[in-house]
């Protein structure tokens, strides 16, 4: 999936994160020929801004406690059959407790062994041939750019998540919440693991716990445990499982016991292990949608001009449906949306879960305001689209109103530019006042 407009990188919004460090540090290790070094002054003018340090040894670099953080790490293993277990593990163990936000790639022109089992244990990394200096560089550069460290302000822990599945962030997210803490690990923008303290859940079960809690700080991390795919349902599926949660949670009101500070180790022990507890009861993705909340009967009939009103706005919506499935072309489904409460106020057509797609593509909506509040952008949204392999979707934001059309198109049936232009025609009548 690729989003054509209005794509956002948190590291780079004002307000949303704040970096340790206002110049770029690259530490390069066992660059004995200067493949690397060279490889960025030839082919990349910024490398001339970054502070880079050079060492011999993994072990040179793990004597250096006083100082900052790098942001990357670049190992060169330079010699054919080097079993890089053996002598990163030091290396790796030190950055878990020292460099918490600090991003590693491994450069070499062999092919490594036992990486898997690296990667298991410390995250997955990226592994670059240096015998093509300039996808080493990009690699380099992206790692470089899309680095993000510091905490996370003016942000809801829903809109964030989100933000790291669009920019498809390879991060740990800790979340924070007085006694309790936990992490959400993300590997290339996908939840896969989670783990929640002082209950020691991991996997789903977690993931849902910390999505309910109150009261977050949040900060972005290095992932040492987004090897495995724990987690096999959606994040927004599990966003509006912890959001139904919460409002049920708020009738009992528990209370949540303060306990004692779980070592990083601890941690460590229960997340390698995979205990399977984790994942045996897992639903598989496409169950059941969550049914809303009923709704309170109201305690006397309501007047007949009221009535009359809400029969009338209904009305208004399903004709603007119709109309829109009849004109456009190409035209799947739609949906037009309330983004204050996320729900669908009609639907039309199939081929997708609208109820769903309307919840989620509300916190798309209230994300991308957000952001561009912080940012200082001025102006209002028109549309949002988002370009499938097969598909467009549409989310054309109501002028004065808090709605969106959600349109589904068939790629090879439909007109992008003629259906914006019928779909901004018909938004001009939707009216729920």
């Amino acid at each position: 999936m690729k989003l054509i407009s209005l794509t956002f990188s948190p590291a780079k919004s004002r307000g949303a994160c704040l970096s340790r460090h206002l110049r770029s540090s690259l530490f390069l290790i066992a660059d004995f020929d200067a493949v690397v070094s060279d490889a960025l002054h030839a082919h990349l003018p910024a490398a001339l801004n970054w502070d880079i340090h050079s060492f011999a040894a993994p072990e040179d670099v793990t004597e250096l406690d006083t100082w900052d953080a790098p942001h990357l790490v670049v190992v060169v293993c330079a010699r054919a059959g080097l079993q890089p277990c053996a002598y990163l593990m030091g290396l790796l163990a030190h950055a878990k407790h020292h460099w918490p936000q600090t991003s590693f790639i491994f450069a070499s022109p062999h092919a490594l062994p036992q990486m898997d089992t690296l990667f298991e244990r410390f995250g997955v990394m990226p592994v670059i041939d240096t015998t093509h200096p300039t996808a080493l560089v990009r690699t380099i550069m992206r790692e470089m750019e899309q680095h993000s460290t510091g905490s996370v302000q003016g942000v809801s822990l829903p809109s964030f998540l989100q933000m790291m599945e669009w920019d498809q962030k390879s991060v740990a997210v800790r979340v924070t919440a007085q006694a309790r803490w936990g992490r959400l690990h993300f590997r290339q923008g996908r939840l896969v693991d989670a783990y929640a303290h002082p209950s020691g859940e991991v996997g789903e079960t977690a993931a849902l716990e910390i999505m309910g809690w109150e009261g977050l700080e949040l900060s972005l991390e290095r992932s040492y445990h987004n090897a495995a795919t724990v987690i096999q349902r959606p994040l927004t599926t599990l966003l509006m499982e912890a959001m139904q949660r919460k409002d049920e949670a708020l009738q009992t009101a528990p209370v949540h016991p303060r306990a004692p500070q779980l070592t990083d180790e601890l941690e460590e022990a229960l997340m390698f292990r995979r205990p399977k507890h984790s994942t045996a009861q897992l639903k598989k993705p496409g169950g059941e949608l969550l049914s809303p909340s009923p709704a309170v009967a109201p305690s006397a009939p309501l007047p007949a001009q009221l009535w009359a009103h809400q029969e009338t706005l209904m009305t208004n919506v399903k004709d603007t449906l119709n109309t829109a499935m009849k004109e456009i072309d190409g035209l799947m489904a739609a949906a037009l949306v309330d983004y204050g409460s996320g729900m669908a106020l009609g639907t039309i057509g199939s081929g997708i879960d609208l109820e769903l797609a309307a919840a989620g593509n509300s916190d798309v909506v209230r994300a991308k305001m957000k952001t561009m509040d912080m940012l200082g952008i001025q102006g209002e949204i028109e549309d949002i689209l988002i370009t499938l392999q097969s598909q467009y979707h549409i989310i054309y934001i109501v002028p004065n109103q808090p709605l969106f059309l959600y349109l589904v198109l068939a790629k090879d049936k439909t007109n992008l530019a003629m259906s914006r232009y019928k779909i901004k025609a018909l938004a001009k009548d939707i009216s729920i006042t």
